[in-house]
């Protein structure tokens, strides 16, 4: 399963079937700066965690990037998938 989200969307995207179970989760978390710069974090949940419970780290990730690089940044937004 793979999901993804950038500002300006009401929800995050999925692509494929959500696990019943908590799962390990890996991704990625984007930001783009005034000068154009994108910044890339990658991410890894620590223990296996659900679905809403991952969209819930990414979005206050993102939010704390958005803090560090201004709201003036040109966009920002994370993807996550699951095995």
């Amino acid at each position: 399963m793979r999901v993804t989200w950038q500002y300006g969307m009401k929800r995050a995207h999925t692509i494929g079937t959500a696990p019943k179970k908590p799962v390990p989760w890996y991704g990625e978390l984007w930001g783009v700066n005034t000068r154009g710069e994108r910044i890339v974090q990658s991410w890894r949940s620590p223990k296996p965690i659900t679905l809403a419970e991952t969209i819930d780290v990414m979005h206050a990730l993102v939010d704390e990037m958005v803090a560090e690089i201004g709201r003036e940044g040109a966009g920002a937004g994370w993807w996550v998938a699951c095995r």
